[in-house]
């Protein structure tokens, strides 16, 4: 969500160019090399790593264990969107506020803080598991 508004603030154009080239350069060959040493060897990432090279088979395991970490990480938020999709269809929603021109708001930050993520009022505290989610 935020690489739009990190290009807006630093000039643009300017960041896309080296972004765009990198990924030509880079990401695109090691994605093709990645795909067809799977295809040649038929099996697991760090054993096919470790076919290359038995020096470089932590290579594959890293690559495993990160891919399994930013899986968990967005299977996370997409129960958090998926619940807050829920909600939206209660009636009246329930972060929605009923004197908007008072506050000068139209929702309640709040509901999303407390009700949906749970948040405790410091660091060390834990909390508790979110039956919803």
């Amino acid at each position: 969500w935020r690489f739009p508004s990190v290009v807006y603030e630093n000039g643009g154009g300017a960041f896309l160019v080296p972004y765009i080239i990198c990924g030509v350069i880079l990401a695109i060959p090691l994605y093709y090399l990645e795909t067809s040493i799977g295809q040649m060897f038929q099996t697991t990432m760090p054993n096919c790593i470790e076919k290359v090279g038995k020096r470089f088979k932590g290579i594959g395991l890293a690559g495993t264990l990160v891919s399994f970490f930013i899986a968990s990480y967005y299977n996370v938020l997409f129960s958090y969107c998926n619940l807050f999709f829920v909600k939206s269809w209660e009636f009246p929603l329930p972060w929605k506020i009923d004197n908007p021109k008072e506050s000068g708001k139209y929702y309640d930050e709040t509901y999303f803080y407390k009700e949906i993520l749970n948040i405790t009022d410091r660091v060390g505290d834990l909390g508790s598991l979110n039956p919803q989610i």
